[in-house]
Order: structure tokens, then C-alpha cells, then sequence
């Protein structure tokens, strides 16, 4: 089990690097929820794909369900209101 969101992102670091993939191929931001207690990250949606089913197979594609670790439902609705991240919570961020 992963215990801190920091340790999720070098995991999924990590998967990309295992892979030989370009982690901004997918990913766009990745931070600390301002909780201090999660991570999220936002990837692009696959054309045709809904975001809850993007969103789930990014998630298999990271294998994140061996870990325990599932895409959070309340988040399929874009217009789900989020707090911008400070920037000492953001652990990567993809300009492109």
C-alpha cells in the first residue's frame, strides 16, 4: 500500500519509466490535494472516451488497482468545482 500521495506520483513515475512512455504523452498537472491526503492527477481524455472511462483505463494502464488505488467517481463531472493547487503542491505540471 502506498501511504502518501507523493509516493503515488513516483510510483506512476516509475510506471512510465518501466514502460518506455512518455509521461507528458498523458499526464498534464499532477498535485497534492489540499488536504495534504491525495493525489490527483489529470490526463488527457481519449477522443471518443467519456472521462469516467478515461479515467479508468489510464488507471489500468498504471496498474493502480494492484496497489489499491481506484479513480475517484465524484470526479467524472467536469463541471465538479476544484481548488487550484499552490504551487508548492504541484508535483509536475505539462505546459503543452
Amino acid at each position: 500500500m502506498i501511504d502518501s500521495p507523493v509516493k503515488l506520483w513516483e510510483y506512476i513515475v516509475s510506471e512510465y519509466r518501466e514502460r518506455g512512455a512518455e509521461l507528458s504523452d498523458d499526464v498534464a498537472l499532477a498535485h497534492i490535494t489540499p488536504s495534504g491526503d491525495g493525489l490527483r492527477v489529470v490526463v488527457k481524455r481519449v477522443k471518443g472516451f467519456t472521462i469516467e472511462r478515461s479515467q479508468q483505463e489510464w488507471c489500468d494502464y498504471m496498474n493502480l488497482s494492484v496497489i489499491g488505488i481506484k479513480p475517484d467517481a465524484a470526479c467524472k463531472d467536469i463541471s465538479r468545482l476544484s481548488f487550484a493547487p499552490m504551487q508548492s503542491e504541484i508535483l509536475y505540471f505539462n505546459p503543452s
